[in-house]
Formats: C-alpha cells, sequence, structure tokens
C-alpha cells in the first residue's frame, strides 16, 4: 500500500540509437493523478534542465550511440491501496 506524502523515486532512460547526435531533446512525464510534486533530482550523460510548470524534461544534446539518465521523484497524494496498481510513463516529444 501506498500512502499519501510518500515519495517515490523514478529513473527514465533516453536512448540515441542513431548515427547522428539529437538535440533539445524534450521528455514529457504525464504523471497519474495519485502523483504530484514532481522534483528533478540528477541528469547523468547530458545537461538536463526541468520545466515544472509543463512536466517536461529538456535534454540539450545526446551523443550518437549514447543515453541520457533522469532521476526524480514525486510524492503520492492519494493513498494506493495494495489491490490497485497504477502505471507511470513518459515519452520524447521533440527532438532535433
Amino acid at each position: 500500500n501506498l500512502v499519501g506524502g510518500e515519495v517515490l523515486n523514478f529513473t527514465i532512460a533516453v536512448n540515441n540509437d542513431g548515427d547522428a547526435p539529437a538535440y533539445a531533446v524534450v521528455v514529457k512525464d504525464l504523471l497519474p493523478s495519485e502523483l504530484a510534486n514532481l522534483e528533478f533530482v540528477s541528469g547523468t550523460g547530458a545537461e538536463v534542465t526541468y520545466d515544472g510548470g509543463r512536466n517536461e524534461f529538456v535534454i540539450t544534446s545526446i551523443a550518437k550511440e549514447s543515453s541520457v539518465v533522469i532521476q526524480y521523484k514525486a510524492a503520492v497524494i492519494n493513498p494506493v491501496g495494495a489491490e490497485r496498481s497504477f502505471s507511470n510513463s513518459a515519452s520524447i516529444v521533440t527532438y532535433k
């Protein structure tokens, strides 16, 4: 069971399997309604910034055949019982 106020840790890995660098990569995370107060912790492998108003992470660039790891945390605002589950997903919305 998850209780209100409990903090969960998340990790997103963004891979560039292409043969050229990717620039201005924007990753959007749509948090489930049970979670709020997303807090950016770190980005490894490239410069990463967080736009809290849009729940978007912006990766300056990802070298070819490389990856970037984004870590963040969010708080549970609505209790989640043992009989209920939820999932969280993130997606790349733009890149150059």
